[in-house]
């Protein structure tokens, strides 16, 4: 969707793609199979995608500032969760972090701060809280 005109253009990608995450720069557009099993990437100047890389399981892509890879939580060869990172030449990927001691809050959930650890969210708190919150200045 371009704002500045509020026009919006499709991508032509495989069937069955889902989960599209755009790279910070705006060169690469991620996405998984529909089976969950390949995370693919879209070199956006030329249009074209590719597998990237292929697991049992693959889920939450992420990018860090700077796009040169992409952090995503998988399972390989029916194994414990993991995180992986793989870099946009799509060589090798690389276990950054082994999730399996921990209880997963729902589906996964990972992130990247900013100086490009990894973060996850571990457990769901046993509490929930709602929070009623009145605007005091009015906006226009």
């Amino acid at each position: 969707m371009h704002l500045e005109d509020r026009t919006v253009t499709g991508i032509a990608a495989p069937v069955g793609m889902w989960s599209p995450r755009l790279s910070p720069d705006g060169r690469y557009l991620a996405a998984i199979s529909h089976d969950n099993k390949t995370l693919y990437l879209r070199d956006n100047a030329r249009g074209s995608w590719r597998p990237c890389v292929s697991m049992d399981f693959v889920a939450e892509p992420v990018w860090p500032r700077e796009a040169s890879w992409i952090q995503f939580t998988a399972i390989l060869h029916n194994t414990n969760t993991s995180l992986y990172r793989i870099e946009t030449g799509c060589r090798e990927a690389r276990r950054v972090a082994d999730l399996s001691a921990h209880r997963v809050a729902g589906s996964d959930w990972t992130g990247i701060t900013p100086d490009g650890s990894p973060m996850a969210l571990l457990r769901i708190p046993d509490e929930i809280y709602a929070i009623n919150w009145r605007l005091r200045l009015r906006l226009p």
